[in-house]
C-alpha cells in the first residue's frame, strides 16, 4: 500500500505569507493612530491642567477676600481694570487667635511679549511669579476677570488656553466674595509695589 505525503505548495505558503503581512500591517497602523491619539490628547490634558493651575491660585485668593475691606475709615475694594486683564485685591493674613493681623495687596496680570502670553500674581513687595502660560488674548476671548453682579461680591474668572489645534479652551467659574464688607482697625495694609518701584 502506498501513501501519498502531503505538504503545503509554494503557492499556498505565498498566500499565507501575504495575508499574514496584511493583518500584522493592519494592525500596526491601527496601534500607531491610537498612540498618536492618545500623544494629542494628553497634550490637551497637559494644557488643561495648565488652566487649572492659575484658576485654583486665584479662586483661593479670592474666597478669603472681602470685596471692600475698610481699615480705619479707608475703603480697599477689588478693582479690576477695563480691559479685564488685570484684578487688584487686598489677601488678609492671620494671627495665631485667627484675628486679621495685615492685609497685602495684590495682583494678578496678563503680560504679552510677542507670542508670549502669560499670568503673573504680585503679593505685596514680593516679586511677580508666573501663574499660567499658553493663554489666548485674542479679541475673542471673554475678559480674564470680571464682575458677575451689580454689587461687586462675585467674580467671574475665565482662563482661556490656546490649544495644539490652535483652538481655545476656556476654564471659566464665579468666585463669591465671601468675607462680605468688614471694617477693620489698626490693621497694616501693604499695597501692591507697582513694577519699577523698590
Amino acid at each position: 500500500m502506498k501513501y501519498k505525503k502531503s505538504a503545503f505548495t509554494l503557492i499556498e505558503l505565498s498566500i499565507t505569507f501575504a495575508i499574514t503581512i496584511i493583518l500584522i500591517g493592519a494592525l500596526l497602523s491601527v496601534f500607531i493612530a491610537s498612540n498618536d491619539t492618545w500623544k494629542r490628547n494628553q497634550k490637551e490634558l497637559d494644557k488643561q491642567q495648565l488652566a487649572r493651575g492659575p484658576l485654583y491660585i486665584i479662586i483661593n485668593d479670592l474666597r478669603k477676600i472681602s470685596p471692600d475691606w475698610v481699615v480705619d475709615g479707608t475703603h480697599y475694594p477689588v478693582v479690576i481694570n477695563g480691559d479685564g486683564t488685570q484684578i487688584d485685591y487686598y489677601l488678609p493674613e492671620f494671627n495665631s487667635n485667627n484675628e486679621i493681623t495685615q492685609l497685602k495687596g495684590t495682583r494678578v496680570y496678563l503680560v504679552t511679549t510677542g507670542d508670549v502670553k502669560q499670568l503673573y500674581r504680585r503679593i505685596g513687595t514680593e516679586a511677580a511669579q508666573v501663574i499660567g502660560s499658553y493663554l489666548d488674548t485674542s479679541a475673542s476671548s471673554k475678559p480674564y476677570f470680571q464682575f458677575a453682579t451689580t454689587d461687586n461680591n462675585v467674580v467671574r474668572v475665565n482662563i482661556p488656553i490656546i490649544k495644539s489645534d490652535s483652538n481655545v479652551f476656556q476654564l471659566s467659574t464665579k468666585v463669591l466674595l465671601r468675607n462680605g464688607s468688614n471694617s477693620l482697625s489698626g490693621v497694616t495694609v501693604e499695597p501692591v509695589q507697582e513694577e519699577g518701584e523698590s
